[in-house]
Order: C-alpha cells, then sequence, then structure tokens
C-alpha cells in the first residue's frame, strides 16, 4: 500500500513539474520577446490558451504552435472581409484586394508551418514578415484610395498582427 502511495506521489509531482516547465516555456519566451510589437501579456495569454501551445517542450515546437495559431485569424479576418464586401458603404475594390491579400497570406502561413517543422528559419521569419506585409498593404489600400479602414477590420486585424508578431519573434530567436 505504502509503495502504491509513493508511486502515485510520485506521478503526481512529475506532472506538476512537466505542468511548470511548459508554463515557464511560454511566460520565459513572451518575456524574452525584444519587439515593441509584442505585448507580453497577450502573449502569455494567447500561447496558455492554446493546448498546442501548452504541450510544446522547446522552442521549436512553440513556433509551430503560434504558426497554427494565425491561420484562424486569418480566416477570421477574411470572413469580415467577405461580410464587409456586400455593405455598400464599404469600399468594395479595396475589400477585393484585401480578399487576394488574405488569401495570399493563408498560403503564406501553410509555407511558414512548413519551413518551421524543417527548421528553416529564415525561411519561417520571409513567408512571416509577408504576412504582416500583406495585412499593411490591405490597410494601404483604403489609405491610397482616400477612405478609412473598416471599423469591423480593426480588432481581428490588430488580433492577426499579434498572433504573427508573436511567431516572428519566436522564430527569430530560433534563428
Amino acid at each position: 500500500m505504502k509503495l502504491m502511495q509513493f508511486f502515485s506521489s510520485s506521478f503526481l509531482l512529475l506532472c506538476f513539474a512537466l505542468i511548470s516547465v511548459n508554463g515557464d516555456l511560454i511566460t520565459d519566451t513572451c518575456n524574452k520577446i525584444s519587439d515593441p510589437k509584442v505585448d507580453v501579456k497577450f502573449c502569455i495569454e494567447k500561447l496558455e490558451a492554446d493546448p498546442s501551445s501548452r504541450g510544446a517542450k522547446d522552442l521549436r515546437e512553440l513556433l509551430g504552435s503560434s504558426i497554427k495559431l494565425i491561420k484562424p485569424r486569418i480566416t477570421e479576418v477574411s470572413s469580415v472581409i467577405t461580410k464587409l464586401t456586400s455593405d455598400p458603404k464599404f469600399n468594395k475594390p479595396a475589400l477585393e484586394v484585401c480578399t487576394e491579400l488574405f488569401n495570399d497570406a493563408a498560403n503564406g502561413a501553410d509555407e511558414a508551418y512548413n519551413s518551421s517543422v524543417k527548421a528553416d528559419y529564415d525561411s519561417v521569419l520571409t513567408y512571416l514578415s509577408a504576412l504582416d506585409t500583406d495585412a499593411d498593404t490591405c490597410k494601404q489600400g483604403f489609405e491610397d484610395l482616400g477612405v478609412p479602414y473598416p471599423q469591423p477590420l480593426v480588432d481581428p486585424t490588430n488580433y492577426f498582427y499579434g498572433i504573427t508578431n508573436i511567431a516572428l519573434s519566436i522564430a527569430d530567436m530560433l534563428k
């Protein structure tokens, strides 16, 4: 009986230690990010909320997990763009350009992930930087036409930038 209690206690301690180590990986990584565009609290909150990130054993796995978080953000932005396209108060040509750019971004996110699996961090950085550029170009299209960036796109685009910049920062640490 005492032997069983010993193994049970040892198992629980090991589980807590593993959880603690993974939590420390996320916190330590987010605290090491020097990019002023990355909010440490946002970084920790979003990565700890993701089971894949929480289960990451090292920075390489955390990078893969953070890249996977980008795709749903792209889908969210694209969905808002699609809804706005049917609303006459928004500039349809600019929104159509944004649709193309975020379609490209979806492919770029896939390429970034594939490159991370191969530990090709230069390519990861290139693809992730292109994602930021796609979003910037979308915004610039509205400015060039002298119309405001649609308010319904602001929050989803900022979320997209936040997650993308976390992944960029992690990839930079691995380079």
